[in-house]
């Protein structure tokens, strides 16, 4: 009932299997997906990430779908699509194990779609159809095809982050809470009285060992 739910909430039948939601859904889901559609700003194209596995278990819309190529049929033959008579039809309903069927709203009429057709027919031969797949979308970053935590998180930090600052080496002998003092340290952030006038918070600024010197992440540690 509550996959009914969500498919009735954002007409997912009617949308392509890559198709997130709506731009004016909000909340968690809602975050999720400005993340995603920020992805090309950094140089990274969220549909060369996963791929969709040809599968009669998966649903997937013939036309509208990335499912064979790099476009969807539809934008690769326009002509056909205009006389398709169900738009939305799944792949398993126009490819079973004797070819392809299709509902054509009438005969062809003009020299574009003939070639079309013609194109057609000697392109969908060379695909390739799995008819037992479960999952539905091949991961691209890695040649096993099963999605990665840490193959995505690499792939986003070389294109979002760009770090300037000092690279440290971790050593997983230290303690946990030494290396993240080290990298506050690194980045200024301890709380000397130094940083605690710069951020408005009153403190006694000269060195209480020495009392002549201000106290700052230098002078404290070295």
């Amino acid at each position: 009932m509550w996959v009914k739910v969500i498919e009735s909430i954002d007409n997912l039948k009617a949308h392509p299997s890559t198709f997130l939601c709506r731009k004016s859904n909000s909340g968690f889901w809602g975050y999720i997906v400005k993340a995603i559609k920020s992805l090309p700003t950094h140089n990274i194209d969220p549909n060369g990430i996963f791929s969709l596995i040809p599968s009669f278990n998966i649903r997937i819309l013939f036309w509208k779908d990335i499912w064979c190529g790099d476009v969807p049929l539809q934008s690769r033959f326009p002509h056909l699509y205009q006389m398709e008579e169900i738009k939305n039809c799944k792949l398993a309903d126009r490819i079973s194990a004797n070819g392809f069927v299709w509902k054509c709203k009438c005969n062809p009429y003009n020299n574009s779609f003939l070639l079309e057709l013609h194109e057609f027919h000697n392109f969908f031969p060379s695909q390739e159809f799995n008819f037992s797949s479960q999952i539905g979308f091949r991961f691209n970053l890695n040649h096993k095809g099963t999605y990665m935590v840490n193959v995505m998180r690499r792939l986003m930090d070389d294109s979002c982050n760009h770090f300037t600052e000092t690279l440290i080496c971790w050593s997983k002998i230290i303690p946990l809470k030494v290396k993240c003092f080290v990298w506050r340290a690194n980045l200024d952030r301890i709380p000397v009285s130094e940083a605690l006038i710069h951020r408005g918070i009153p403190a006694t600024p000269n060195y209480e060992l020495c009392g002549g010197v201000t106290e700052s992440t230098n002078h404290l540690l070295f």
